[in-house]
């Protein structure tokens, strides 16, 4: 079982995170939905695209391959929502409404990763689930991180305490549908200045290479 957990196994205690799974998981169904009208819409007009879902303030706006922040917002915690909140029969569930929105590349990586996880949980006998606090979307890396706290629940040992948890995700835009196409997760706060420095310095070292690969004006000369 986890470091740190405690007996405080209520049956009150588990039965409302066991009513935080089922809420969210109606929330991961209006989700599902706006995806598939926003796919639909954007293919069929070929135009701006505005949804404004229930319990949102802001506007999810789709127009040429580009997406505002909100929208990146919303589908990366719609990932969270599911991989975050997970027990031993979510398996089918969560890998098949993923991989609708998850970058090809990483289908593989990422269903290798959920069976790994779900077998500690099988012999541990527990389920997961993750408590959003807050989340941003992050401009200069054009990321948005998620943090919240991450906790077990067992029949036996009730809620584990509090650990939180910081999820990075890079959410773009193909074909007027959203796609993950990096997520990352950690221990603990964000660490957007430290990520930000990493996008800066990978940025520098990109055009330094280009400079040193771009011929000179003598071997231009040369050349000709």
């Amino acid at each position: 079982m986890a470091k740190g957990k405690t007996k405080r196994g209520s049956l009150k205690s588990f039965a409302v995170a066991v009513q935080y799974i089922e809420n969210n998981k109606v929330s991961n169904i209006i989700m599902a939905i706006a995806l598939v009208l926003f796919g639909w819409q954007t293919v069929k007009n070929n135009e701006r695209v505005i949804l404004v879902p229930p319990n949102m303030a802001e506007e999810m706006v789709i127009a040429n391959n580009n997406a505002n922040a909100a929208t990146k917002k919303y589908w990366a915690d719609w990932f969270v929502g599911l991989v975050g909140n997970i027990n031993p029969n979510s398996r089918d569930l969560i890998v098949d409404d993923v991989k609708r929105i998850l970058a090809p590349s990483l289908h593989f990586k990422f269903e290798e990763n959920i069976d790994r996880h779900i077998e500690t949980l099988r012999l541990q006998e527990v389920q997961e689930i993750f408590i959003v606090k807050d989340s941003d979307y992050i401009a200069e890396a054009d990321i948005v991180w998620v943090y919240g706290d991450k906790e077990e629940l067992s029949r036996k040992d009730g809620r584990s305490d509090p650990m939180p948890h910081t999820y990075e995700i890079k959410v773009n835009v193909l074909n007027g549908s959203p796609v993950i196409e990096s997520y990352t997760v950690y221990p603990g706060a964000p660490q957007i200045s430290k990520r930000i420095s990493e996008i800066n310095q990978s940025s520098l070292k990109a055009n330094q290479a280009e400079v040193l690969a771009a011929p000179t004006k003598l071997e231009s000369n040369e050349d000709e």
